[in-house]
């Protein structure tokens, strides 16, 4: 898995809004990603279930406020670039219907926090691109980076893959607000995963509080 290195320290506290009142409990929290799936999906038009596995884990409220803003984005993110329509996933032999997976559970360590979605995955050739173009790299460059290396740079600030910037854009849209929030909030640790055609994986490790 690739991993986005840990940043010490508090965040500055711009990736969470200060607008949004902190979930009173998970029930709350569940309740209000399930709008936002349910919002992301008719906006791009798909369909997608939103699932929790959470083994009694409770973050402190402000660790929880980082997650909801994490978690917004990554939802956004998996439903506009990640699922794939329903016509698409019928012929890739897929419910036409996607999955997104949300658990959370605590350990000697802290909390681990795993995100994934059952969609088409990152499109590497794309990403190598946009790096190039960005200046980033050079094309040679990019093109010799592994999958591995190239998944940090989703998470840097201006990376995109969409054409147009949106609530709904591509790959990348969203995820340096995610580092802000999984790394400078909770000072965590986030290894990401994705396998064509299968989707993504993220998990970020995090101390208690």
């Amino acid at each position: 898995a690739a991993l986005v290195g840990s940043e010490k320290g508090p965040g500055s506290g711009e990736g969470t809004s200060q607008a949004e009142a902190v979930p009173a409990s998970w029930e709350t929290l569940k309740a209000g990603l399930k709008k936002v799936c349910e919002k992301s999906c008719e906006t791009a038009g798909k369909e997608a279930e939103l699932q929790f596995d959470i083994e009694g884990a409770y973050p402190a409220p402000e660790q929880m406020a980082a997650l909801k803003e994490a978690l917004i984005h990554l939802i956004r993110n998996s439903v506009s670039h990640g699922l794939e329509s329903p016509g698409d996933r019928k012929a890739a032999l897929k419910a036409p219907r996607g999955t997104l997976k949300i658990s959370l559970r605590k350990t000697s360590e802290g909390f681990v926090m795993d995100y994934q979605d059952d969609g088409r995955g990152f499109d590497y050739g794309s990403i190598r691109s946009k790096i190039a173009e960005l200046g980033w790299k050079t094309p040679d460059e990019a093109a010799e980076l592994s999958k591995h290396q190239l998944i940090p740079y989703l998470f840097r600030d201006g990376f995109s893959t969409a054409r147009e910037t949106d609530m709904l854009a591509g790959v990348g849209t969203g995820l340096y607000a995610v580092k802000n929030a999984l790394i400078g909030e909770l000072r965590g640790k986030i290894k990401v995963n994705s396998s064509p055609g299968k989707g993504m994986q993220l998990r970020v490790l995090f101390p208690e509080k």
